[in-house]
């Protein structure tokens, strides 16, 4: 666990103040998955969501078509025990139809895009949150979550991966 809040320290998070109205085995039992020990302990030492404002990336192991030029993608949050929008429980449920039931949902990309825990593995998965709700839309990241933690890096500033698309002048022609 040290390791990981070494790689955690390094791309500059911040976790949400709010405390859990869940604890954790309400959780297990609610999702029907016994977690990961790192992602466990992880949950239990931040309780709300952690953010990852400045920005962190990740480099999938196997291929995937969402990511961007340099090979990476981004994670903006691991979700919490806390019960709001940011919650594990909360998010697996709005996304209950859509996501095939050998997944959990633990964290999000841009986009709306979602990171997943295969239950019978460990394993990491992006889950393109667009496309149709099948196990192809599902692409290979890490074979644990430790691993997965691990690979975070820091995400450079600019480019359009850290710009807010509200803060973009469009201009059509009609």
């Amino acid at each position: 666990m040290n390791e990981i809040m070494k790689r955690l320290d390094a791309v500059l998070y911040r976790s949400e103040s709010e405390s859990p109205d869940k604890d954790m085995e309400n959780i297990i039992l609610s999702l029907s998955f016994e977690f990961p020990s790192e992602l466990k302990e992880l949950m239990l030492e931040f309780k709300g969501a952690i953010f990852f404002d400045n920005g962190a990336k990740f480099k999938p192991e196997g291929e995937c078509i969402l990511v961007a030029s340099d090979g990476y993608l981004s994670l903006n949050t691991i979700y919490g025990i806390a019960e709001n929008d940011y919650g594990i429980l909360s998010v697996n449920k709005s996304y209950e139809d859509q996501m095939p039931d050998s997944v959990i949902i633990i964290g999000e990309s841009n986009g709306g895009n979602q990171i997943c825990i295969e239950k019978s593995t460990g394993s990491i998965f992006f889950w393109n949150h667009e496309g149709t709700p099948n196990v192809d839309e599902l692409f290979y990241v890490a074979p644990s979550f430790s691993e997965f933690l691990l690979k975070l890096e820091v995400q450079e500033q600019g480019g359009l991966d850290n710009t807010d698309l509200d803060d973009i002048d469009f201009e059509c022609g009609f």
